[in-house]
C-alpha cells in the first residue's frame, strides 16, 4: 500500500525531499507557513516527519499533527518531542476523529495530490476548522516548469525512491483545481498562488471558513 511505502521512507525523507524539491523551496514553504499559521490551535493533516510542523509550531498555541503512517508518526514524535505544545497522533486525514470546530487552522502540506480522496480530506478540514478559521494547503508541483526541469525532477525521484506507486484516485491538482476543491468544500476568500523555486514550484492556498472568528485564535 502507498502508506507503507511512504512509511519506509521516513528515516531519509527530509534529505530526499530537499534533494528532489530543492532546499530553497523547502525554506520558502516553511517561511510561508510561519506567516500564515495563526496564533491559536492548529491541526496538521499528513504531517509526515514533522519537517514543516516544526517550522510553525513555535507561533501556535497548540498543534495536533496527524499522519496515517505509523513510521512517520513515530519519526515525527521524536523530532517534535521538545515542542511541548505539539501532540502527534496517527489518524486518517479523511476521518481524524477529532472534535468538530476545534481548530483555528488546518494545515495540509504535500498531501492532496497523493491522496486517494482529496475531496474527503478538504471536507474533513472544513469540519475541523472553526468559523473564521483557515485552511492552509501546500502542494509541490512541476506545473509550468520547462521540460528540462520536469525531466530532471523525475530523475531525482528515481535516484532516491525509485518508481513511486500512485494511490488509487490520486490525480494531478493544478492551482485552479485546488481552488475549486477548496471552494466546493465551503471555504471562502480563497487566495491561491504559485511559489517559484529553482528545481520545483509549489502551489499555496489559504481559504477561510464562513462566520466570525470565535476569539480563541
Amino acid at each position: 500500500m502507498a502508506r507503507e511505502r511512504w512509511g519506509s521512507l521516513a528515516p531519509t525523507y527530509d534529505e530526499d525531499h530537499a534533494y528532489i524539491s530543492g532546499t530553497d523551496m523547502v525554506r520558502r514553504v516553511q517561511r510561508w507557513l510561519r506567516v500564515q499559521v495563526p496564533d491559536g490551535e492548529v491541526i496538521e493533516l499528513g504531517c509526515g516527519t514533522g519537517l514543516y510542523t516544526r517550522a510553525y509550531a513555535p507561533r501556535a498555541r497548540r498543534v495536533i499533527a496527524t499522519d496515517i503512517s505509523q513510521p512517520m508518526v513515530d519519526f515525527a514524535s521524536g523530532r517534535l518531542e521538545h515542542h511541548e505544545n505539539v501532540a502527534v497522533r496517527r489518524a486518517d486525514a479523511c476521518r481524524t476523529g477529532l472534535p468538530s470546530a476545534s481548530a483555528d487552522a488546518v494545515v495540509a502540506v504535500n498531501l492532496l495530490h497523493i491522496a486517494e480522496d482529496p475531496e474527503g480530506i478538504v471536507r474533513e478540514a472544513r469540519r475541523l476548522v472553526r468559523p473564521g478559521g483557515r485552511l492552509l494547503v501546500v502542494d509541490f508541483t512541476s506545473e509550468g516548469l520547462p521540460v528540462r526541469k520536469v525531466l530532471s525532477g523525475m530523475v531525482r525521484v528515481l535516484r532516491r525512491w525509485g518508481p513511486m506507486p500512485q494511490p488509487k484516485g490520486a490525480r494531478h491538482l493544478d492551482l485552479a483545481r485546488l481552488r475549486r476543491l477548496v471552494c466546493e468544500a465551503g471555504f471562502e476568500d480563497v487566495d491561491a498562488r504559485l511559489l517559484v523555486g529553482e528545481a520545483m514550484d509549489a502551489d499555496v492556498l489559504v481559504g477561510r471558513a464562513p462566520g466570525r472568528p470565535t476569539g480563541r485564535g
